[in-house]
């Protein structure tokens, strides 16, 4: 859940002003925040209510995701954006403090969990803290802090080129990162150049908040943001098809992440958009 890192202006600036990462872990009922980050959330549940749902829209879909994933033999992932660990709800009554990760995901559901590979990346100095700490297991998975807009220092640092294969498909989420950028030409920009360096049998997968289904919710929201370093870029199902342009969308295609592949599981929740690419030969 990182930004880009042209909307910071110097490295206090972190912890002076609010985060995407941090707001998000404020939302998710986590602990990983601080008051600027609590002001900014407040104003948005104000505003929506309904973004009380949105950390578990976005952790079920990633897990729906995942699977996906390893149902086409996809055996590495990069995350991107991975943002702050999802805290467990406190009605689950578990003695763990976060939910399963991408790669602890993959590697139960793979027929072969050695296999999996995962690089976690972002741009949020608290979040890498988080990921150095308690999402390395072994040799099977790296962090990495990057801006995703810089597709070039990406995918040519160690930590993807050198522990990724980028021969054989990898899965790629971009879970509740992108509207956080507000820059249209930026973030297409940058998913050309993702889905450029990846090889066929790749999967490119996204979450992102629309106004598509209340309309309303766009004015609110913007009044919430009102002297806020942060933008929230709400964009539509148009514009999301655009961005995963050369990708052919698994079924059910772009769809409202609560309700992706969810079965009887379908949250009625529509303020995210969802999706799955694969890149074909």
């Amino acid at each position: 859940m990182e930004t880009s890192a042209a909307t910071r202006k110097d490295s206090t600036s972190w912890f002076r002003c609010p985060t995407s990462a941090r707001v998000h872990d404020y939302l998710a009922g986590g602990r990983d925040n601080f008051a600027v980050d609590r002001v900014l959330g407040d104003r948005m549940l104000e505003a929506v209510p309904q973004l009380a749902a949105l950390a578990d829209v976005n952790w079920e879909f990633t897990r729906r995701a995942t699977l996906a994933a390893v149902e086409q033999g996809i055996a590495q992932f990069l995350d991107l954006g991975c943002g702050l660990p999802r805290p467990v709800p406190k009605w689950e009554g578990s003695s763990r403090r976060t939910l399963p990760t991408i790669h602890r995901t993959a590697a139960a559901a793979s027929p072969n969990p050695d296999r999996v590979r995962t690089t976690y990346v972002d741009f949020d100095p608290l979040v890498m803290n988080h990921a150095r700490a308690h999402l390395t297991d072994g040799g099977a998975v790296r962090t990495l802090a990057a801006d995703l807009l810089d597709t070039d220092a990406l995918f040519t640092a160690p930590e993807v080129a050198g522990h990724l294969d980028l021969t054989s498909p990898i899965a790629v989420s971009i879970h509740a990162t992108l509207h956080w950028i507000p820059d249209d030409d930026a973030v297409r920009h940058a998913l050309r150049g993702i889905v450029s360096c990846l090889p066929a049998g790749s999967t490119v997968s996204i979450t992102h908040a629309t106004a598509d289904h209340t309309p309303a919710i766009r004015r609110a929201l913007a009044d919430a943001f009102t002297d806020s370093d942060l933008t929230l870029r709400l964009r539509t199902a148009q514009q999301l098809h655009d961005l995963l342009h050369g990708l052919v969308l698994l079924p059910p295609g772009l769809a409202p992440a609560g309700s992706w592949n969810a079965g009887d599981a379908a949250s009625t929740d529509t303020t995210t958009w969802a999706g799955v690419g694969f890149k074909p030969a």
